[in-house]
C-alpha cells in the first residue's frame, strides 16, 4: 500500500503543472470598430472554430446549421453563423478573418479550432504554456471566460446593488453611507517622516 502513495502524489503535481491552452485575445467585427476582448481556447481537435452567441451582438448573426460528431459520440448541432467575416487578431501583425459559427455549449468565449491553426500553422506557435509569433508571445489564462454574466436579471441586480451601496444624491447622504470611510481609517494614513530644523 505504501507504493501507491507516491504515485497519486506524482498525479496531483502533473495536474497542477498542465496548462490549459487559453489567451486573451480581440476580435473585430469590422475594421473600424473597437476590439471585444475574449477568452480563447486553442483547440486543435476541433474541426470549426466556434465563438459563443453573447459575445456578439444579436444582428450579427444569420441562421445556418452544421453537425458535428464530438468526442463523446454525441452530435453538436450549431444554428447560427457571423454574417460577415471577422477579424481576429492573435498578435499585433497576426490577424486571421473568417465567419465564425455560433454555440453556446462550450465553457470559452472562443474556439480556436484546427481550421484557423492549418492556416496560421507557419506564424503562430502553440507552446507548452503560451502562445507566440516571431519574437511576441502571450501566455495562457487561467480564466475560462470574460462574458459570465448573459442574464439581464443577474445584470440588474448587480446593477442595483451598486446604485444602493455606492451612490448618493449629496454629500451629506455619502457620508451616511459608508460606515468606516477611508479617511477616519489610520491604517491608511501616511506618516512623513518630521525633520526639526
Amino acid at each position: 500500500m505504501t507504493l501507491t502513495e507516491p504515485v497519486i502524489e506524482a498525479g496531483e503535481e502533473i495536474n497542477v503543472l498542465a496548462a490549459v491552452p487559453q489567451v486573451e485575445l480581440k476580435v473585430y467585427l469590422s475594421k473600424w470598430d473597437k476590439p471585444t476582448r475574449v477568452i480563447a481556447f486553442i483547440d486543435t481537435g476541433a474541426a470549426s472554430s466556434l465563438i459563443n452567441p453573447v459575445v456578439l451582438p444579436e444582428d450579427q448573426w444569420e441562421p445556418y446549421f452544421k453537425y458535428f460528431s464530438i468526442a463523446s459520440n454525441a452530435i453538436l448541432t450549431t444554428t447560427i453563423v457571423t454574417k460577415h467575416p471577422m477579424t481576429i487578431e492573435f498578435f499585433p501583425g497576426l490577424k486571421y478573418r473568417t465567419k465564425l459559427l455560433g454555440s453556446d455549449v462550450q465553457r470559452n468565449d472562443l474556439i480556436i479550432g484546427f481550421n484557423i491553426y492549418r492556416q496560421l500553422r507557419d506564424q503562430l506557435q502553440i507552446k507548452a504554456n503560451r502562445i507566440a509569433f516571431k519574437k511576441q508571445f502571450r501566455p495562457y489564462s487561467e480564466i475560462l471566460r470574460l462574458f459570465q454574466i448573459t442574464n439581464d436579471e443577474q445584470i440588474k441586480e448587480i446593477e442595483q446593488n451598486l446604485i444602493e451601496h455606492s451612490c448618493a444624491e449629496s454629500h451629506k447622504d455619502f457620508m451616511k453611507k459608508g460606515k468606516h470611510p477611508l479617511w477616519k481609517n489610520e491604517e491608511f494614513f501616511y506618516q512623513a517622516p518630521f525633520q526639526e530644523e
